[in-house]
């Protein structure tokens, strides 16, 4: 009698862990069999991005006294971000580094917009050079200019940083650089 009552007590744990793997396992194989869709988070490698193989935006790197700890990172499809740090430097002075190479290898016109900022207001003119043309990012009173330039088919072109101030600057200053495609 006490077997006949103990045997239903045994059997039904058993009976609910197998109904239950009759449902979660089915489930958990679906689950992942599915094809992973998220996007590679990290598409820099070495320092060297590329649009559609046409364009390509390249750090060109180097030491400097003033521009230090550069990175470019690709932030999407369209987007670079150039990052670098601008040392302490002394007044009525003016620097200018070759910061990124630029080719278009297509054979249609690219045009590139440009928009740079530090994290301070200090008394300094930041533009970029192409050339003989000049591209005024950031006035001597902090006014922040988009810029866009003509990136013309097969073309390769270096992008100068130049920096100018009136004053004396103690402390470095973070600039970023946010080009679009």
């Amino acid at each position: 009698m006490k077997t006949k009552n103990l045997l239903p007590q045994i059997i039904e744990p058993f009976a609910i862990v197998a109904l239950l793997c009759l449902f979660i396992v089915p489930t958990l194989t679906v689950i992942n069999l599915s094809p992973i869709t998220k996007e590679v988070q990290d598409k820099n490698v070495l320092g060297v991005n590329t649009f559609s193989s046409n364009t390509v935006v390249k750090l060109v790197g180097g030491i400097h006294d003033i521009i230090k700890n550069e990175t470019l990172v690709n932030s999407n499809e369209r987007q670079f971000l150039y990052k670098a740090t601008i040392q302490k430097r002394e007044a009525e002075e003016t620097y200018s580094k070759p910061i990124l190479k630029l080719q278009n290898n297509g054979t249609f016109p690219v045009k590139l917009s440009f928009f740079g900022y530090t994290d301070s207001k200090t008394n300094s003119k930041i533009s970029l050079k192409i050339g003989r043309n000049s591209y005024l990012l950031k006035d001597y009173d902090s006014t922040l200019h988009a810029q866009e330039i003509i990136l013309e088919p097969t073309s390769d072109t270096n992008l100068y940083l130049y920096i100018e101030n009136t004053n004396r600057i103690l402390f470095p200053e973070y600039f970023e650089l946010e080009i679009s495609l």
